[in-house]
């Protein structure tokens, strides 16, 4: 069975990121949805992606927050700062993931409601 993988999520400083390296974490997060406290500019996020892919061979990946995001908004932000991954927490589409896929690996956050239909459910 493989091990865990461990997401620290919420770095807005550059110390912080490299504790989190030094610490074992295999990704580190980075929110960029605009109005959330842990929001990171994107010239800081570009220190933080570009230390961390120098740092070491076993470096954690930088992993960029979106929701529900302007797709041109989304891009830039990928292209500008060097994030490996794209996690998207909004309502995106397939082909808004495909889009950002061009540029990163994606993870879709699906939400499941509190309350399901039985009919709906398997």
């Amino acid at each position: 069975m493989a091990a865990p993988l461990v997401k620290i999520c919420g770095i807005r400083r550059l110390e912080d990121a490299l504790a989190a390296a030094q610490s074992g974490a295999d990704f580190v997060g980075l929110v960029f949805v605009p109005g959330r406290s842990r929001f990171v500019e994107t010239a800081t996020a570009r220190v933080i992606a570009d230390r961390l892919s120098r740092s070491a061979p076993t470096a954690p990946r930088t992993v960029g927050l979106f929701g529900d995001q302007p797709l041109d908004e989304v891009r830039s932000i990928i292209t500008s700062t060097g994030v490996d991954v794209a996690q998207l927490c909004g309502a995106e589409s397939v082909e808004y993931c495909r889009s950002v896929q061009e540029l990163a690996s994606v993870i879709k956050v699906l939400h499941v409601p509190d309350e399901t239909d039985d009919a709906t459910v398997g």
